[in-house]
């Protein structure tokens, strides 16, 4: 009987983490930059918080020069770590290379990343919604008018990317 009672006393404290773990998950965010933290620390978390597909397709270039969109999916993201998401500006010998907000509302802030005077290679916009904040567009220059031909072999290198990600930061 003691044993039968344990055992049911263990299940519903492991139930009430559970329930704790997930209700946690539905509490609003307490401010863009604990998200931003959380964002780039945990795949997991990170996939939660894209809304799939993002707004900006892919655009490949065709044999023949046109522009082919592809939806923006959660199997091509790249997850991105703190790194990516720093602000940072420095001296190169093709220009500057920068990072850094562009825009910081209260419910709609934007990342861009590149060499100044040039195309970006990471524009990601975030936007707050039922007190929650979302990645609602991306631009990865890793996707920068490739050939359709190189497209499932970029994704491959993406996904082994994020696989090491993964391991450091589930």
């Amino acid at each position: 009987m003691k044993k039968s009672l344990f055992v049911l006393s263990l299940f519903l404290l492991m139930q009430a983490v559970n329930l704790s773990a997930v209700m946690a998950q539905d509490e609003p965010d307490a401010s863009f930059d604990a998200f931003l933290k959380k964002f780039t620390s945990s795949a997991e978390f990170q996939y939660s918080r894209v809304k799939f597909p993002v707004a900006t397709p892919i655009f490949l270039i065709t044999a023949n020069g046109d522009e082919q969109e592809v939806p923006f999916t959660q199997e091509e993201w790249p997850l991105l770590g703190d790194k990516e998401l720093k602000e940072f500006r420095q001296e190169t010998q093709d220009g500057v290379y920068f990072r850094h907000f562009t825009v910081r509302d209260k419910d709609h802030v934007e990342f861009e990343a590149g060499l100044e005077e040039s195309e970006l290679d990471l524009s990601v916009i975030f936007d707050l919604i039922d007190g929650k904040w979302y990645v609602t567009d991306c631009f990865n220059g890793i996707y920068g008018g490739i050939p359709v031909d190189d497209f499932d072999a970029t994704v491959y290198e993406v996904q082994q990317k994020n696989e090491q990600f993964i391991k450091k930061h589930p």
